[in-house]
C-alpha cells in the first residue's frame, strides 16, 4: 500500500527505531528500507537503536544523543 501521505512530506525527517521492538511486524532494518523506498523527502536520516524495546526504556540517553545531533544540524 503506497503512503501517500508520507510521500508529500518535503522537510527533514529523522525516523527512529527500536531494534528489538516487540510490536514491530517485521525486523527494524526491513522498516528503515519501507520508509527509504516510501518517503521522497531528500532529507530521511533513520537510526536503529541497537538493542531497544518498543518503549526505549533504558536507552533514553541514546535517542536523547541521536536526536540532538540531528536537531542541530538543522540550524
Amino acid at each position: 500500500k503506497k503512503p501517500l501521505t508520507l510521500q508529500k512530506i518535503r522537510i527533514p525527517v529523522l525516523v527512529v527505531l527500536a531494534e528489538k521492538d516487540e510490536y514491530g511486524d517485521r525486523p527494524a532494518e526491513k522498516i528503515a528500507q519501507w520508509f527509504q523506498v516510501s518517503m521522497k523527502t531528500p532529507d530521511l536520516t533513520i537510526k536503529i537503536i541497537p538493542k531497544a524495546a518498543h518503549s526505549f526504556h533504558r536507552f533514553e540517553k541514546i535517542v536523547a544523543k541521536t536526536i540532538e545531533p540531528w536537531l542541530n544540524s538543522l540550524n
